[in-house]
């Protein structure tokens, strides 16, 4: 499944198709299946039950802890109120710089042949 990288910035634009994005993990709502990443802005991503569960047994696809504060790479299809429903998420740790992922995904918007298949 080829997916395109975004940010919060870029939501809008890709409403309806699924996505690849990273964030740092903010919030998690056990109440609501509901977590809040920060990515370039906010995002709030939907997830099921077992993914919830998950989360609650500190663990996820990759077979990490998830803490808030570690960063999260999400495949997921964008809602039209702007929300992700996640698909799968994996956890990447807290050590990824931000600067460089949101400098990442200007230039794969920049330059998409380098990126994704035309």
């Amino acid at each position: 499944m080829e997916t395109v990288r975004v940010d919060a910035t870029l939501l809008q634009q890709y409403t309806g198709r699924t996505i690849r994005i990273i964030g740092k993990l903010e919030d998690i709502n056990y109440q609501s299946n509901k977590l809040t990443i920060n990515s370039n802005g906010k995002v709030t991503l939907n997830i099921n039950d077992s993914q919830l569960d998950l989360i609650k047994n500190g663990k996820n696809n990759s077979n990490k802890s998830v803490n808030i504060g570690n960063f999260i790479e999400v495949i997921g299809f964008i809602n039209n109120d702007l929300t992700i429903k996640v698909i799968q998420f994996f956890d990447f740790g807290d050590n990824l710089n931000e600067d460089v992922l949101n400098k990442l995904t200007t230039y794969i918007h920049k330059v998409p042949e380098l990126f994704h298949e035309t």
